[in-house]
């Protein structure tokens, strides 16, 4: 019930909230600019578990990310040689959230 707060001071148990309440925020800023950046609808937001899988999603066999001099991330393949500024998933979850919209829309 009251565990983790137990031997805590009220300052402790604050900034702790302040953390967690950041890295909450930072999460949800990170899938909502995921669903921007895929395409979502603002009124979609039924929809983010999509955005948030392809945050978590693992790279497709051959693929390894990198991240350049100014900090950009970039994919590259490694037995092609093939490079992009975008994640090699991309695609995939863009089509994952047009299935799911539309059939919502029917």
């Amino acid at each position: 019930d009251g565990a983790p707060w137990i031997g805590a001071t009220g300052e402790d148990q604050v900034r702790d909230m302040e953390e967690e309440s950041a890295e909450s925020a930072t999460g949800e800023g990170r899938v909502r600019g995921m669903a921007r950046f895929l395409g979502f609808a603002e009124t979609d937001v039924e929809l983010l578990w999509i955005a948030r899988e392809a945050l978590e999603a693992p790279l497709p066999a051959g693929w390894a990310s990198a991240v350049d001099d100014l900090g950009n991330t970039y994919f590259h393949h490694t037995l092609s040689a093939e490079t992009s500024w975008e994640s090699p998933n991309d695609e995939r979850y863009r089509a994952l959230y047009r299935y799911h919209a539309t059939a919502r829309a029917r």
